[in-house]
């Protein structure tokens, strides 16, 4: 069976399952009606593997390195974006760790952490891919914003794939659910909307944003968060590749409880997003975005970090 009907019988599959849960059914119809003249022309074998994955904490909080290890390797992805780095140096001590005959893997930080010292970046295969350049964003504004006292920094990464260029653009926007953190992340939506514009007007042709965007009003559309997103989305051509997903973190609602939330995001070049090739894993997957008592939350979750990583493919 050639590539291009295999892409297209995972996505009538992924359709079938999408219709089962997902409650924008007709999104997903529109998407794979878009994407469906793609599918003959992309290569599963060329594809490049993106991810993204909040560490929680990491470099300052106990890990299960030996889990984290083996959630990388099961993830095969050739750039992911990372947030909550606490500690650059453990980032690339990790690197390390993943790196053997087959990957290469390096790590990359934002200089920047926001007021509560968290920095983003990204682990990528230098097999794979070549780092071309870095900029940063402070606080997600073009001009200079605050490194260590505001808001966390975007970061992009350029990327060299064959002899085409991949921007990506790492962020990790204002946490929680008060009026105030609502009010605070529409306004980091609105910069992310403009730096978005920009990045386009400098020539970024394959682009992807992404990262923890703490959306707690995504799956009911509070605040209208979901809609902003799909705006920044169809602003610049980019389409929202985790919106048919159901979950990607899991937050205590009490001492007994956790129950998922959709906070992290991809929002890809419409043309390069290979369809319906996003996934979530680990505890979501495995708990099926179900809430689910702590005292029995899997290893994933209590030994690495709340959220789950999310994967997508881009045609190369």
């Amino acid at each position: 069976m050639s590539s291009g009907k295999i892409l297209i019988l995972r996505a009538l599959l992924s359709l079938v399952h999408h219709i089962k849960r997902a409650p924008r059914v007709t999104a997903w119809i529109t998407s794979l009606m878009v994407a469906a003249p793609l599918a003959g022309s992309s290569c599963l074998g060329g594809d490049l593997r993106v991810a993204t994955y909040n560490l929680r904490h990491f470099g300052v909080e106990p890990k299960d390195m030996n889990r984290l290890v083996r959630i990388f390797e099961r993830l095969d992805a050739d750039v992911v974006a990372v947030q909550e780095i606490r500690r650059t140096d453990r980032l690339e001590q990790l690197a390390r760790e993943l790196s053997g005959s087959r990957r290469s893997y390096r790590a990359v930080s934002s200089l920047c952490a926001g007021h509560r010292e968290m920095h983003v970046g990204f682990l990528y295969d230098a097999k794979k891919v070549t780092l071309k350049e870095t900029r940063e964003f402070r606080e997600l504004l073009p001009e200079e914003g605050s490194c260590s006292e505001g808001d966390r920094p975007g970061f992009l990464g350029i990327f060299q794939v064959g002899g085409d260029q991949l921007h990506a653009l790492v962020v990790h926007l204002k946490s929680g659910g008060s009026e105030e953190d609502f009010r605070q992340r529409r306004q980091q939506i609105e910069r992310l909307n403009r730096l978005t514009g920009l990045l386009r007007a400098q020539g970024a042709q394959r682009l992807v944003v992404l990262g923890d965007m703490n959306t707690t009003g995504y799956l009911d559309n509070t605040q209208g968060e979901r809609d902003l997103l799909g705006t920044v989305a169809r602003n610049h051509g980019l389409v929202v590749a985790t919106d048919g997903l159901r979950c990607t973190e899991y937050y205590r609602k009490n001492h007994h409880d956790a129950h998922p939330s959709l906070l992290d995001h991809a929002l890809v070049s419409r043309a390069a997003l290979v369809p319906f090739s996003t996934e979530v894993h680990e505890h979501c997957a495995k708990l099926r975005c179900a809430p689910q008592p702590v005292d029995s939350m899997p290893p994933s979750y209590t030994d690495i970090s709340d959220h789950c990583p999310v994967t997508f493919r881009m045609t190369r």
